[in-house]
């Protein structure tokens, strides 16, 4: 990381925009079935590159006459908890929380006129990441562009101001969700599905796994077949 570092310091001067937008392959297993290494994969992919990104980053910003911006892409997942990414949810979670304990770092030093924060918690965005998930609602829960998130991260990193990105329009509603009865809370994920998406992805792609092992599996009793008629 430090390597890298040097290397932009000296092509292109000291960076002004840090965004820590990482994650690993989805798992989608309930925590039982999670092995070790999975769980690790995810907690230093997701959140330890984090913290080293912004050692890394944050020191030349504070350090600099123009300051910089700091963008945090998490996920409302972080707030939502689907069953089936407990891994995955955790790490959203964590990202946020360092993020605003930075947020208020920053404001301690004094600094927070020359740096600007910026978080991100969004809903469910077209990328391989959770390719084959269906959107539980299609209307309350669209799946966005990429290109629409990155225009509202450009367009509050331009207007030179600080704060937090919700989106799409039921994301908004996060901290009203937090607050509400935990019955309520149940029928909220029943009715929106929330809970069962991952696991029919999951069947899904395991189905197309066991299918195409079988297609791999013909073809290569095909092809054993034919080399024998051919000695023959």
């Amino acid at each position: 990381m430090r390597r890298l570092l040097k290397l932009l310091w000296s092509q292109l001067g000291r960076p002004t925009i840090f965004v820590n937008c990482v994650a690993t392959a989805i798992n989608g297993l309930p925590l039982l079935f999670l092995s070790d290494k999975a769980i690790e994969t995810t907690i230093k992919t997701n959140i330890l590159s984090h913290f080293h990104a912004l050692k890394a980053f944050l020191p030349g910003m504070l350090s600099s006459r123009t300051g910089g911006t700091v963008v945090t892409v998490s996920s409302v997942l972080g707030h939502i908890t689907a069953a089936g990414l407990s891994d995955y949810t955790a790490s959203k979670a964590a990202a946020a929380a360092v993020h605003r304990t930075v947020d208020a770092e920053i404001r301690v030093l004094g600094a927070s006129k020359k740096i600007k924060t910026i978080l991100v918690e969004t809903g469910q965005i077209a990328t391989p990441l959770f390719e084959g998930l269906e959107t539980p609602n299609s209307f309350w829960a669209p799946v966005l562009e990429p290109v629409q998130v990155a225009r509202e991260i450009i367009s509050m990193i331009d207007s030179g101001n600080g704060g937090v990105i919700r989106m799409p329009a039921y994301a908004t509603f996060l901290g009203v969700y937090a607050m509400l009865p935990a019955s309520i809370e149940r029928l909220a994920r029943y009715l929106s599905g929330v809970d069962s998406a991952v696991a029919k992805a999951t069947i899904s792609t395991a189905a197309k796994n066991r299918e195409h092992a079988a297609v791999s599996l013909s073809t290569s009793s095909s092809e054993d077949s034919d080399d024998d008629d051919s000695d023959n």
